[in-house]
């Protein structure tokens, strides 16, 4: 499955996963001197689909606790794995960070107004 393929891959570029209470998403973390470099990783199967409003919500309380530890500067990507991209364009293109993995095509998209770069993972996850 790709989203166990893409939490191997953070596990072994020392991502560190923390528990959240919300059934498919999960957090990873890892930190460079005072910065905080997080990734959420959503699974979107055609039965648990999230709003814009909802992954935005998410998004601001992560960064609230991870700068509650004291973190100066905090990075944060949001990386939606689903077989229906068309149904999560209008969330990439609302939140300032975000990929989108086609879990049928197996293939990392991204769209014009989102950065390509965080850390090394772009590399990565295309593999």
């Amino acid at each position: 499955m790709v989203i166990d393929d893409i939490q191997l891959r953070l596990e072994e570029k020392n991502y560190h996963k923390v528990a959240v209470n919300v059934e498919g998403i999960h957090l990873y973390y890892t930190a460079r001197v005072s910065q905080a470099y997080i990734l959420l990783l959503y699974d979107m199967d055609p039965f648990r689909e999230f709003t814009s409003e909802q992954c935005g919500h998410i998004e601001q309380q992560v960064k609230d606790q991870f700068k509650a530890k004291n973190f100066e500067e905090i990075h944060l990507l949001n990386l939606i794995c689903t077989k229906q991209v068309g149904k999560v364009k209008d969330i990439s293109l609302a939140l300032s960070h975000c990929w989108i993995i086609d879990t049928k095509e197996r293939k990392l998209i991204l769209f014009e107004n989102q950065d390509s770069e965080f850390l090394d993972l772009k590399a990565s996850i295309e593999d």
